[in-house]
C-alpha cells in the first residue's frame, strides 16, 4: 500500500462513527460505510445522493467529503498563483 493510499484511510477513518454504519440494504449489506469507500467510492456517492434514510444519506456524504479531502495531495495548499492561474 502506497504512502497516499495509507493517508487516505486514516482520513476516513478520522470522521468517526458514521464510517461504521453497517448497510441492511442492497448490494453492500453487511458491509460498513468505510469498506465501502475503500472499495466502491461512487456507490458511497450515490448513497449520499439517493439513500431512503436520513441517517444513512448524511453519514455517506460525510464520507464522501472525507474522501474529496483525502484525495488531495497531503501538505500541499493551494496559493494565490494557482488560484489566478485556474481562473484566467
Amino acid at each position: 500500500m502506497t504512502n497516499q493510499e495509507l493517508y487516505r484511510l486514516s482520513r476516513l477513518r478520522d470522521v468517526g462513527d458514521v464510517a461504521q454504519l453497517v448497510l441492511q440494504f442492497g448490494e453492500y449489506r453487511r458491509a460498513t460505510l468505510f469498506q465501502i469507500a475503500q472499495s466502491d467510492p461512487e456507490y458511497l456517492r450515490s448513497l449520499a445522493l439517493t439513500a431512503q434514510r436520513p441517517q444513512v444519506r448524511a453519514a455517506a456524504m460525510q464520507l464522501v467529503r472525507a474522501l474529496e479531502a483525502s484525495q488531495q495531495q497531503p501538505g500541499r495548499r493551494r496559493t494565490k498563483t494557482d488560484s489566478r492561474r485556474n481562473h484566467g
